[in-house]
């Protein structure tokens, strides 16, 4: 019995952010994965990204994707999921809007995608810590949340802090529903 090749993944070349297709396929799936989770958090649907700045993440190098198995890394059909990683200083790498396409959960995209983040911000950048935020409610319950920080606990992210939403984002405070916090989890790499 032959082994199945594994996803790929890679930073989206710089030339994807010419693809309207593409870039609309990354931004879609990004936002409804993200208001899917997170739409008991805000007063009607709140986008978490635009084309624009999807445009920006593809042509900065700072989008990795997870691609289909075999495939040709161009078409926006084999994505099945991505995420934003950067530096925020010298030591600490941070990773954002990881979003995986419905049909792959539980399938180990998400875990992939986050140790591709933290090996190439070790690597490539000598970071010691990678971080990463969480939108998290503050006085009431959350199931998916609370599964999300569990998930992120079990690859070793510790909370750090956590600040009112209202005081990091004031232009956010308006379209919350109910009270959030920011929490900012780290792990040494």
């Amino acid at each position: 019995m032959s082994n199945p090749e594994k996803p790929a993944i890679a930073f989206a070349p710089p030339s994807l952010a010419s693809n309207p297709e593409f870039v609309a396929k990354i931004t879609n799936l990004i936002n409804a994965v993200y208001l899917e989770t997170e739409s008991d958090f805000f007063l009607g649907s709140v986008n978490r990204v635009s084309t624009d700045e999807v445009h920006s993440f593809i042509r900065s190098g700072e989008l990795a994707i997870c691609w289909r198995a075999g495939s040709t890394k161009a078409e926006a059909s084999e994505v099945m999921g991505c995420i934003k990683t950067s530096m925020l200083n010298g030591q600490t790498g941070q990773f954002g809007l990881l979003a995986c396409d419905p049909a792959f959960q539980g399938t180990g995209v998400g875990w992939g995608l986050i140790r591709f983040a933290e090996e190439f911000a070790k690597n490539h950048h000598g970071a010691e810590r990678m971080q990463l935020e969480l939108l998290f409610p503050r006085d009431w319950h959350h199931p998916f949340k609370t599964r999300l920080a569990d998930w992120y606990g079990r690859a070793g992210y510790e909370l750090v802090r956590s600040v009112d939403m209202v005081h990091q984002f004031p232009q956010i405070a308006p379209a919350l529903a109910k009270p959030a916090d920011f929490r900012v989890y780290q792990k040494k790499l």
